[in-house]
């Protein structure tokens, strides 16, 4: 709390504020959800999904994403630092399913093969990412 005076002339006045934590608090935790730590350059799509876990490691996603949108989730690709998510001729993005899913494919371009790339996703206000190990087709 904080006490706040105002003065005028020979007259004071006080009030005390409190002033409450507005920091967003959520108990659970994400996590990048795909079926392979893999993606192969030139290859198929990989899936990408944010899940939500309880405490006690239940999945509770449907529960979460229930009144969010497409644009509460902002997804990047990165690799050795450089940001590869909007390098159109390497890294072409697809609608998921789901509001919290989307979809990744990569070009055939062996510079990458072996590389790590890492996605990231922003949400909640928080971000969280997932290494991949781009290979060959």
């Amino acid at each position: 709390s904080v006490d706040i005076t105002a003065t005028a002339y020979d007259t004071s006045v006080t009030t005390t504020m409190t002033i409450a934590d507005s920091t967003p608090s959520v108990d659970y935790t994400m996590e990048i959800y795909s079926s392979a730590d893999t993606i192969k350059i030139g290859g198929s799509y990989r899936g990408l999904e944010v899940k939500y876990y309880n405490s006690d490691r239940v999945d509770i996603t449907s529960d979460v994403i229930v009144n969010k949108t497409k644009s509460d989730y902002v997804w990047s690709a990165w690799c050795e630092g450089v940001d590869l998510t909007n390098d159109t001729s390497f890294v072409k993005w697809y609608t998921g399913g789901a509001v919290n899913a989307t979809k990744i494919k990569l070009a055939d371009n062996r510079d990458y093969i072996e590389k790590t790339m890492t996605i990231k996703c922003v949400t909640d206000g928080v971000t969280i990412s997932k290494d991949f190990t781009m290979t060959s087709f």
